[in-house]
């Protein structure tokens, strides 16, 4: 699987969950794991991958704590892909 898919990919997974006027600020872990069909043996470096290198999620945004479990944490997308996603519904909204 291509980083660009994962990426595109976890950018549509907030788009499902949206609804007019409202993205969501965070998702829970469990949603990305079950999207992406994650087995156990994948999901450190699924979250890894998201965080710290390619720098699309953060965990528990605006939360001091954070799990040991991935998919106990919330995400949510880091600029410029909120911007991204944001500008695309308020275009969508808008009919353009």
């Amino acid at each position: 699987m291509s980083e660009t898919y994962l990426v595109e990919d976890c950018i549509q997974l907030f788009r499902n969950n949206s609804r007019p006027g409202y993205i969501p600020p965070h998702l829970p872990g469990s949603d990305f794991v079950e999207h992406f069909n994650l087995r156990q043996a994948d999901i450190d470096h699924f979250f890894n991958l998201m965080c710290y290198e390619l720098q699309v999620l953060s965990i528990n945004p605006q939360m001091d704590e954070s799990s040991y479990n991935w998919e106990e944490n919330d995400f949510g997308l880091l600029e410029p892909f909120k911007t991204q996603l944001e500008r695309e519904e308020k275009l969508k909204e808008l009919g353009i």
